[in-house]
């Protein structure tokens, strides 16, 4: 019994350390999502910008902790997205995941262990890649006319 469970032990650390591995297999994939985050930001920033000029009423959020708090809902967006859903979805579109539940290691536990690894491989560089995205809030936005 004590074998069966270092066994399921190990193979789950097996299955964490594949999941860190898949993350920087997968390099480009990262520096397009961050590319996407800061032009995000950055529209955002423009977008809120322009209406805060052309808004005559100004007993809503300054634009400053407006910005703050878009900011730092697209980093969390970007960092705590579940990327086992992807896939989930590639597994069930092709039938694997029939032969994934067959398997005698548990399937969503299997996911679970993927996901931590993603997510564990990532910590020092989401920490870098958020400091490059909050400082695009810090952008100057020319004046838009409409």
């Amino acid at each position: 019994m004590k074998n069966l469970v270092i066994a399921k032990g190990s193979a789950y650390l097996q299955l964490v350390y594949m999941g860190a591995k898949i993350t920087f297999v997968y390099r480009a994939n990262m520096i397009f999502q961050l590319a996407g985050v800061i032009v995000q930001v950055y529209l955002l920033k423009a977008i809120w910008t322009a209406i805060y000029l052309h808004s005559s009423n100004s007993n809503h959020v300054q634009l400053s902790v407006l910005i703050s708090y878009l900011t730092l809902a697209n980093l969390q967006t970007w960092v705590l997205t579940p990327k086992i859903t992807d896939v989930l979805q590639d597994r069930i579109r092709t039938g694997d995941v029939a032969l994934d539940i067959a398997k005698p290691i548990n399937f969503p536990a299997r996911l679970m262990a993927q996901q931590f690894g993603i997510s564990l491989s990532l910590i020092p560089f989401r920490s870098k890649r958020s400091y490059c995205i909050s400082s695009v809030a810090s952008w100057p936005v020319a004046s838009l006319r409409l």
